[in-house]
C-alpha cells in the first residue's frame, strides 16, 4: 500500500483510534491499529478486547491520495508518536513487513506486526434507534459517578450503567449499592431494551466529533454507536442488573428545600480534609438552621450553618458521605433542590425542577 494524507486528518484519526487501543495488552493486535487501503477509502480499525472501533476516511484526491492498495498492522503508540512529529503532507508506504513514513527530508521505518488481527463483526444489528448526543452524554455524566470504580472486591455489574426502556423513554441507572442515580431520555421511537455496559466503556463512546444525533444499536453481545464513517462498539455485560424497583421512595417524612449553590458552598467550607477515610459530614437540621459539621479524629473539627432553606417535617440529625452529596448535586443546575428523606430515615432522594428527568438516591452513613 502507498498513500499520502494531510497531517491534521491523520493526527485526528489516530487520536480517536488511540482511545480504543490497549498499549500493554498481552495480545499484540490489541496494541495496534490496522490500516486497510483501497482506491475509494482508508479504514482504520482498533480494539482493546472489550471495545472496538472502525473509522473510514474517503479518498478525495486532495487531502488523501492513494497510489497502491494494501493493508498493514502496526503498533499504534509508535505510529502516533511519529505522526506527532510531522507537519503537513505525510506519505506512508508498506510492503506488509515494514511500513515507511516520511515527509520531505524526515523519514521513519517501523516493522509491521506479523500477527493476524481478529475478525471483528461491525455489522449494525436491526435493533437500533436515534438519540440526541448531548442528552445521552449528559445522562451518562449524571449517573456514571454512582457506578463502582473499585478495581477488586465488587461485582462487575456494579461498575455498569444499565439501559432499559419503556415505550419511547430510555432510562439509565447506576448504583454501587450505597447510592443510585437514574436519568431518562426521550428517543425517536418505542423500543424494548435492557442491557448493561461498563461505565468507562459507554463514556468512551461519546466523542467530541460526534454529530447532534447518533444511532445506537445492540444485539445479544454488543452495543454501539454509529455516525458518519464511524462505528464504536463494546461488549455487553451478561449479568442481570441490580433490581432497583422499590428503592426510590415515594413517601417522605421530611423535605429540605435549598439552593444548590447554598448547600455546595457550605459543604466546600466545612470540608477541609479531602481524603476518603474523612468523608463523613453530619447534617443537623431544624426549623431555624441547617448545620454541617465534621469531626476528624487526631486532626480537628469544623462547623458551618445556613438559614437559607426550608424544612417541612421534624428536625433530624443524620450523616452522609460528602462526596456522594457533591456528585449528586452536579446533576442539577444552580436552582432549588429538594432533599427528601423517607420516614425510616435510611434513604434520601435528591431532585430538582432544573432536571426533572434525574433522581439521586443516597443512603446515610451508619453511626457507631
Amino acid at each position: 500500500m502507498k498513500f499520502t494524507i494531510k497531517k491534521n486528518i491523520l493526527d485526528q484519526t489516530i487520536e480517536f483510534i488511540s482511545k480504543y487501543v490497549d498499549p500493554i495488552n498481552v495480545f499484540m493486535p490489541f496494541r495496534c491499529v490496522k490500516i486497510d487501503v483501497s482506491y475509494e477509502k482508508i479504514i482504520f480499525t482498533a480494539s482493546n478486547g472489550l471495545m472496538s472501533t472502525k473509522k473510514i476516511l474517503k479518498v478525495d484526491e486532495l487531502n488523501i491520495k492513494v497510489e497502491t492498495v494494501g493493508n498493514a498492522l502496526i503498533n499504534n503508540q509508535y505510529f502516533k508518536n511519529i505522526i506527532k512529529k510531522l507537519n503537513e503532507e505525510i506519505s506512508i508506504e508498506s510492503n506488509g513487513k515494514e511500513i515507511k513514513i516520511w515527509e520531505k527530508e524526515i523519514s521513519y521505518s517501523l516493522n509491521c506486526v506479523d500477527v493476524e488481527f481478529p475478525n471483528i463483526d461491525f455489522k449494525k444489528p436491526e435493533n437500533s434507534f436515534e438519540i440526541n448526543t448531548s442528552k445521552l452524554e449528559r445522562a451518562i455524566r449524571n449517573v456514571s459517578f454512582s457506578a463502582s470504580n473499585e478495581t477488586s472486591g465488587k461485582s462487575l455489574i456494579l461498575k455498569c450503567i444499565n439501559f432499559s426502556s419503556k415505550n419511547d423513554i430510555l432510562r439509565l441507572v447506576a448504583t454501587d449499592t450505597f447510592r443510585l442515580s437514574t436519568e431518562t431520555i426521550k428517543i425517536n421511537k418505542p423500543i424494548n431494551v435492557n442491557f448493561s455496559i461498563e461505565s468507562k466503556n459507554i463514556k468512551n463512546m461519546i466523542t467530541k466529533e460526534a454529530p447532534k444525533n447518533v444511532i445506537m444499536f445492540l444485539d445479544e453481545s454488543k452495543v454501539g454507536i454509529v455516525y458518519e464513517n464511524t462505528i464504536i462498539q463494546s461488549s455487553i455485560v451478561d449479568v442481570p442488573f441490580v433490581s432497583f424497583e422499590g428503592i426510590i421512595p415515594t413517601e417522605f417524612s421530611r423535605k429540605i428545600t435549598i439552593k444548590k449553590s447554598e448547600l455546595l458552598d457550605l459543604l466546600n467550607k466545612v470540608v477541609f480534609v479531602q481524603q476518603e477515610k474523612y468523608n463523613r459530614v453530619e447534617f443537623k437540621i431544624n426549623k431555624d438552621s441547617l448545620t454541617l459539621s465534621t469531626n476528624l479524629s487526631e486532626i480537628g473539627q469544623s462547623t458551618g450553618s445556613t438559614t437559607e432553606f426550608e424544612l417541612i417535617g421534624e428536625p433530624i440529625d443524620i450523616d452522609f458521605n460528602y462526596i456522594f452529596i457533591k456528585d449528586a448535586l452536579s446533576a442539577f443546575e444552580n436552582d432549588e433542590i429538594n432533599l427528601c428523606i423517607n420516614k425510616n430515615g435510611n434513604i434520601m432522594l435528591i431532585v430538582s425542577k432544573s432536571n426533572e428527568n434525574n433522581k439521586q438516591v443516597i443512603t446515610p452513613l451508619r453511626r457507631y
